[in-house]
Formats: structure tokens, C-alpha cells, sequence
């Protein structure tokens, strides 16, 4: 495992990054899920930190926005306040919410 380690084929930091690259891709998450579902497969808090810091907070904005309209056709999310609780269990900051309700109510 030391060999292996040095040679750079075992990484936290490696997988960590793979991991945020792929599941921003496959199937957006929040910024705090990534973390959780890191910190759940072992990784340390620093390199989870390190790894989600290249994490375009923007990049977090568009997956946001399409899950808001995907949610707003269902009757059971028709209440703006309904809403933003279930966005916010999704692991989304206000502030984050705020603006991609805006974009949307914009369009």
C-alpha cells in the first residue's frame, strides 16, 4: 500500500475529486451532500474541504434551478415555502436558493 501510495495510484485527495467531478456530473448535488457523502466513504474533513474548494459555487446554481423547475410541476411542491424546506434538507444554502428561485421566477 506504501508503494502504491507513492507512486500516486492511492489518493483520498485523487479520489475525492473524482468523485465531487463525477457526481457534478452524473447527478448534481449540493456542496454540503458531497461532504457528507465523502466524510461516509472515509475521507478527512481537510481534504474534503480541499477538494470541494474547486467547486464553482455557479456551477452549483444550474443543476439548482433545473431541480427547482422539476419540483415546481409537482402538486406537492406548488407552496414556495414547501419548496425551499426540501431544497434546504437537500443540503442547498439560503442564499444559494434565494437567487435560483429569482432566475426562475425571471424566466
Amino acid at each position: 500500500l506504501a508503494q502504491l501510495r507513492d507512486l500516486g495510484l492511492v489518493s483520498d485527495m485523487r479520489f475525492a475529486e473524482a468523485w465531487i467531478a463525477d457526481r457534478q456530473a452524473v447527478r448534481p448535488r449540493s456542496r454540503q451532500r458531497l461532504a457528507l457523502e465523502l466524510q461516509a466513504k472515509g475521507i478527512d474533513r481537510e481534504i474534503i474541504s480541499q477538494a470541494l474548494a474547486g467547486l464553482d459555487p455557479e456551477a452549483e446554481l444550474a443543476p439548482l434551478i433545473n431541480l427547482i423547475k422539476r419540483k415546481r410541476t409537482s402538486s406537492a411542491y406548488t407552496d414556495e415555502r414547501k419548496l425551499t424546506a426540501y431544497l434546504q434538507r437537500q443540503g442547498y444554502r439560503w442564499t444559494q436558493i434565494k437567487k435560483a428561485l429569482e432566475r426562475v421566477l425571471e424566466e
